[in-house]
């Protein structure tokens, strides 16, 4: 199992077989890049500014979700979330109501962080579906709740993934690793409001 970041850190570059694009190596950003990040994004959580200044994030992937908004910029973390969060990006109404900033996606979801000013619990880490623009009068039911930050959100994601590569190609095992992860989820501490959610990633 995955509980901390550090473990995280070995799982990913053990798996990573020399690509340096996938290793989430330490540091990460400058705190010089910390304070242009937060010149652009002023509401931008501490909890989640603190792990793009502890570890290199820009084109990691941890199991289904890609922690950075976009690859405009190779090598630059900061720039790429500066572009993730501009006007008439994809999810940019839905940022806009409920006061959240674009930090990574997955297939069809947007994930964001969610600010002091958001209806939202600051520092949570929130995925919409992107089906939210399908059916606007009701959109609340494609917004979900992943993690109270975002080193919670990348320790479970990364609990996904290495439970996903013990499923069998048959599935035969799949309820067996789906109950190991829900076990999982309790043992690191995560609110039951938040397993829901998850099922829909595993």
């Amino acid at each position: 199992m995955i509980s901390t970041i550090q473990a995280l850190q070995k799982y990913l570059l053990k798996g990573a077989d020399g690509f340096d694009e996938l290793m989430m190596t330490s540091p990460g950003c400058t705190r010089e890049k910390i304070r242009e990040l937060k010149k652009a994004l002023p509401d931008i959580p501490d909890s989640y500014t603190k792990w793009v200044e502890a570890v290199t994030l820009n084109g990691i992937v941890v199991g289904y979700f890609s922690v950075s908004t976009c690859s405009y910029h190779s090598n630059d973390i900061v720039a790429n979330l500066i572009e993730g969060n501009r006007a008439g990006v994809m999810f940019c109404e839905q940022m806009q109501k409920y006061h959240l900033y674009a930090i990574g996606n997955t297939s069809n979801f947007g994930i964001f962080v969610a600010t002091a000013s958001s209806p939202h619990k600051e520092g949570e880490i929130i995925a919409i579906d992107e089906n939210i623009y399908a059916e606007k009068y009701n959109a609340e039911q494609w917004i979900y709740r992943l993690a109270k930050d975002f080193e919670q959100f990348l320790i479970i994601a990364g609990n996904v993934n290495q439970l996903h590569r013990e499923i069998k190609k048959d599935d035969s095992n799949y309820d067996e690793k789906k109950e190991e992860f829900l076990e999982r989820l309790k043992i690191l501490g995560v609110a039951e409001e938040y397993h829901k959610s998850w099922l829909l990633f595993f």
